[in-house]
């Protein structure tokens, strides 16, 4: 039943496959870090610089500067939305809503920041509209880091690690069989032969090794620390079915692939308990990483709904705005702290484009220069041989 799929489905456009190959690898991760290592810092600092008097902005450049600064963001949530949903290496079903919330996030940041009729029919200024749109995006990103911080918080119980790397490897498993499908759709086709078909399959095959290579690491791992978690908690009792002995199993877990068997019984041994404390502390690690990222996007929103507040709340507007900017500095100056080395790098990249371009241009201009004095000098001597 797995190979009925008609062959026409080789020349349908894949857009999942167009996504992992072109655009993937220069999104992955970028789209998630850029708002925090340019954007969020630099907003926040002209934001401070605008409560110097002499310094502020005029209307225009105000709307400018809230324009450039949501755009970018909503940006860069779209495109990692997106990413999200073309994504197979998570095997997680809720990477579906993240990638729902940031695209979101995106669209409201393009629709609303600047929306001159919705402005005037909230009677508003249409710069009010900026700040409400960044605390939503704000909220967005901390449902989703409150979805991310959830795992690492699941996974520091051995159970909660263990159904996580089962769901993981069953995955792969899934990923598996289609990879083969597809192979034996093609081998099975009429232009099997072909160089472009047999490139194709050679690339498939890959893709399948690099599951198959994941899938390994990670059994590897569940029967290490099964044995370890046996050997402490359940004096080495065991069932690999849960179907088998529902109420005497200690442990129990369910394999899609039914050809995959575990050694997951007798005591561990030296490597085992090795590869268990520092599995563990990764974990906690990982952990600790999430539950800050989840205080620091708590903080944001707070800090940014307190902003977004004041310019309605008349007199009182210091009141909000005041901690809203202390708040909001503090996230900025975290986010410089955490991505210090990506700022320098980031940094000495535009440099370093600043300087091939100067240096390009003033060569062609030095070379045009010499070229302009050739040229006289041809049509003088041209001249006097006349």
């Amino acid at each position: 039943m797995f190979f009925s799929h008609s062959h026409s489905h080789h020349h349908s456009f894949d857009l999942r496959e167009w996504w992992s190959k072109k655009v993937h690898h220069i999104v992955a991760g970028k789209a998630v870090t850029l708002p925090e290592v340019v954007s969020y810092p630099i907003g926040v600092t002209l934001t401070n610089i605008q409560t110097i008097e002499p310094l502020k902005l005029p209307f225009a450049g105000n709307m400018a500067f809230a324009m450039v600064w949501n755009y970018f963001d909503g940006a860069c949530s779209l495109l990692n939305g997106m990413d999200l949903l073309f994504d197979e290496t998570d095997y997680r079903k809720i990477k579906y809503l993240k990638a729902a919330l940031n695209i979101l996030s995106g669209m409201q940041s393009f629709i609303f920041t600047y929306n001159p009729p919705l402005a005037a029919a909230a009677g508003i200024s249409v710069l009010s509209l900026a700040g409400p749109v960044f605390a939503f995006s704000m909220l967005c990103d901390l449902i989703n880091s409150a979805i991310d911080f959830y795992y690492p918080a699941k996974e520091l119980k051995f159970k909660g690690w263990l159904n996580e790397r089962i769901k993981e490897v069953n995955y792969l498993s899934k990923r598996m069989l289609k990879r083969h499908v597809q192979i034996f759709e093609i081998e099975t086709s009429d232009k099997a032969d072909t160089e472009k078909y047999k490139t194709k399959i050679v690339k498939i095959q890959n893709k399948i090794n690099t599951f198959v290579e994941r899938r390994n690491l990670l059994l590897q791992d569940i029967a290490v620390r099964s044995r370890v978690y046996l050997d402490r908690f359940c004096e080495g009792k065991s069932h690999a079915l849960p179907e088998i002995d529902q109420k005497t199993t200690c442990l129990k877990f369910s394999i899609y692939d039914g050809n995959i068997t575990l050694d997951i019984n007798g005591p561990p041994s030296k490597e085992d308990i090795l590869r268990n404390a520092e599995i563990e502390k990764q974990l906690r690690k990982n952990f600790k990483k999430h539950r800050l990222d989840l205080i620091m996007k708590g903080l944001s929103f707070s800090g940014m709904v307190l902003l977004a507040v004041s310019p309605f709340v008349g007199p009182a507007a210091p009141f909000l705005a005041i901690p809203g900017l202390v708040i909001v500095t503090c996230v900025a100056g975290y986010y410089i702290y955490v991505h210090w080395d990506e700022i320098k790098h980031f940094a000495k990249k535009i440099k370093q484009q600043v300087s091939i371009t100067t240096h390009s241009l003033f060569h062609k201009d030095h070379n045009e220069i010499a070229h302009n004095h050739e040229s006289g000098k041809m049509m003088l001597n041209h001249a006097f041989k006349i």
